[in-house]
């Protein structure tokens, strides 16, 4: 019986630890002058940004506690930053011309 009940504990544990590594974070994110929304998403280790005109993955270069900050097309002439602030929800785009573009972003509800 003591086996079976750490089978049961042993396995609930690894399934928790292989769900934790797995991030799909789905947003709907208006431009600051409400102007439109923009599909958005956090993986493990990217933002994937759905623009019907524009769409790219970025990879994650550095998160904390409060930020996610990601690169598109690191060093290149058009490069792209992206800073996602978790607290607030709110992610600014800085191209390399300097034009900065802020967003309120509202998480989406998914369920498994």
């Amino acid at each position: 019986m003591k086996k079976l009940l750490g089978i049961i504990v042993l396995g609930l544990l690894f399934c928790n630890i292989g769900y934790s590594e797995i991030r799909n974070d789905e947003y709907s994110c208006m431009y600051d002058d409400k102007s439109g929304t923009e599909p958005m998403s956090i993986t493990k280790d990217k933002i994937v940004w759905k623009d019907f005109d524009y769409p790219f993955s970025a990879p994650i270069k550095k998160e904390t506690k409060k930020i996610i900050y990601a690169v598109i097309d690191e060093g290149k002439d058009y490069e792209v930053n992206l800073t996602f602030y978790k607290k607030t929800k709110k992610l600014k785009l800085v191209y390399s011309s300097g034009t900065p573009y802020n967003f309120d972003c509202t998480q989406l509800d998914w369920v498994l």
